[in-house]
């Protein structure tokens, strides 16, 4: 096989992961990270499997398709991967409050030191 023909194998499994990517960009909307990680666990999952079903006796393709299978759809990986990244609006509610905190400590800080400076030196 050539360089060109095995940039673009057109097997299950790759057809899959394609469309796993097209999924989670989809979802994820710019974690470009968060995908690398993503789809290097589905790959290794995918040819871990691809793997078994060679061991079991089938041949690539129906190893690669019986792997797809067990994995299940794209959208449903996708969408719960969107979803366990989520945040609820209590941890929305808690985030803001302690930021706020934060923010107002670090001002009484800013304002103690300043008034230490303007103490000290006049």
């Amino acid at each position: 096989m050539t360089g060109r023909q095995a940039d673009h194998d057109d097997g299950v499994l790759e057809r899959h992961l394609d469309a796993l990517l097209d999924e989670l960009v989809v979802a994820w909307r710019g974690h470009p990270r968060q995908i690398r990680h993503q789809m290097a666990e589905a790959e290794a999952h995918l040819r871990d499997a691809t793997a078994e079903g060679i061991a079991r006796g089938l041949d690539e393709p129906d190893a690669e398709a019986d792997a797809v299978a067990r994995f299940g759809p794209m959208r449903a990986l996708a969408a719960a991967e969107a979803q366990r990244r989520r945040r609820s609006m209590p941890q929305v509610v808690v985030d803001c409050l302690v930021s706020g905190w934060w923010l107002g400590a670090l001002g009484a800080l800013a304002v103690g030191v300043s008034g230490f400076f303007r103490w000290r030196w006049y």
